[in-house]
């Protein structure tokens, strides 16, 4: 019980659930915002559905299911650790680094990303949600796709995304011939070799 006395107990916004009141310090104030009553969870059905305007019924099952739910718990867990988070192989690729640090746009620069703090907000950037392709009965991706000229004038496309599947988290980015798949197993970051 919260005592009415000035300094007793704990404040509002340390008795929410959700992470939405302890975003990243680095993170700009975002046009919308879920309400802070709210859980992680809760925020991004919250947030997609004031971005979407609706969902279909796979989409809400996703939104409302246990491995959105893992992903961010995980992503809590990886942010807690500040010596993690400073680690160079938490970042994308040098040549993809180096291309997109000064102007990453929607994309994330690699899973230190302080978005990632606040998952909601890749939906703002305009992210979607999906299971990961030939996994029909468990995991779920975040995804976004586009397009953009090189320095030639050629249209190259461009595709990240983050999928949470059996415990590990993937981060998979694609800038034309550039491409990463850096994954995250709960304890350390790697690359797999190309096969």
């Amino acid at each position: 019980m919260l005592d009415g006395a000035p300094g007793a107990g704990r404040s509002i916004a340390e008795l929410m659930p959700s992470s939405v009141a302890h975003g990243h310090p680095d993170l700009p104030e975002a046009d919308k915002r879920p309400p802070p009553f709210l859980s992680p969870l809760a925020a991004m059905k919250d947030i997609y559905l004031k971005v979407k305007g609706r969902a279909s019924p796979r989409t809400t099952e996703l939104l409302d299911g246990p491995d959105l739910e893992a992903l961010l718990a995980q992503l809590k867990d990886l942010f807690s650790d500040d010596a993690r988070m400073a680690r160079v192989e938490a970042r994308l690729a040098p040549p993809l680094w180096s291309e997109l640090t000064e102007d990453p746009g929607p994309l994330l620069l690699g899973l230190h990303d302080p978005r990632l703090t606040e998952l909601w907000r890749l939906f703002l950037d305009g992210w979607d949600i999906w299971r990961p392709e030939g996994d029909d009965a468990e995991g779920v991706e975040l995804f976004w796709e586009g397009e953009a000229d090189n320095d030639q004038g050629h249209t190259i496309e461009i595709v990240q995304s983050l999928t949470y599947l059996r415990g590990d988290i993937v981060l998979h980015t694609r800038l034309g011939d550039l491409e990463d798949h850096l994954t995250f197993d709960g304890q350390s970051f790697y690359r797999l070799r190309p096969r």
